[in-house]
């Protein structure tokens, strides 16, 4: 979950998902992994995070020392009618709710939902993305500073938390030639992510794709390939939480 608000609020709403819910639910058994990480796993750079637990009580109280005691609602907040996100926002609704932030829904077609996050009309964005897995790649769409949504200048970006947090990170990684140093800056991100709460990873979604072995060729090695064409990650976010 990415968010832009007070910090108190985005990490209430870190404390009030309860993912593994979500998850067993909506991926029960092996249909899906209970997310680990901003970066999902197979993705270079990958590591392991904590993430905080579920607790509402933490999430209330958070909420209340950034000024909502008695919560807030957010008004016609746009979801996509398609795809996995209706019965998302669905669970997530009722949780939040235990904790006083009411949502306020209403369906869209795909492309009306694409268009108005880029328009920042939602404060919070749920998504899910496949995309090549490298590090870079996956910060550099979504928590870069060059790819925040702007209707103003017209910059259609997916870094929906306009955060900025990790540029340096991201620079520096597309600099370095030794690749455990660029590993480990990526590692770096993972734990900037978490600690100022941009966003909540939910679940990882892994399935198989045929593959021409041929095509797996250097600078992989073979594990990096093995994941790169085999696996692609559904990968549910929530992003951008605004005063």
């Amino acid at each position: 979950m990415a968010l832009a608000a007070k910090d108190g609020v985005r990490q209430a709403y870190m404390y009030a998902l309860d993912r593994q819910a979500i998850k067993d639910t909506l991926y029960p058994g092996a249909l899906g992994n209970l997310a680990i990480s901003p970066l999902p796993p197979g993705y270079f750079g990958h590591i392991p995070v904590e993430l905080p637990e579920y607790n509402p009580d933490q999430a209330k109280k958070l909420l209340a020392e950034a000024g909502h005691p008695h919560g807030f609602t957010i008004k016609n907040y746009f979801i996509n009618k398609s795809f996995f996100y209706p019965k998302m926002l669905t669970l997530v609704q009722e949780q939040l709710k235990k904790v006083g932030i009411n949502v306020e829904a209403q369906l869209v077609e795909d492309a009306t939902y694409h268009d108005n996050i880029r328009k920042n009309l939602n404060p919070f964005v749920l998504y899910g993305g496949t995309r090549i897995p490298d590090g870079d790649v996956w910060f550099g769409l979504f928590f870069y500073s060059k790819e925040m949504p702007d209707p103003a200048t017209g910059n259609k970006g997916s870094n929906f938390s306009h955060y900025t947090g990790i540029d340096d990170l991201i620079e520096r990684g597309r600099r370095e030639r030794d690749q455990e140093k660029r590993a480990t800056l990526y590692h770096e991100a993972q734990q900037r992510l978490v600690r100022d709460a941009v966003v909540i990873p939910v679940v990882d979604v892994p399935f198989l794709q045929p593959r021409n072995p041929k095509r797996v060729q250097a600078p992989f090695d073979p594990e990096y390939g093995e994941f790169a064409v085999h696996y692609t990650y559904n990968y549910p976010e929530m992003l951008k939480i605004l005063d």
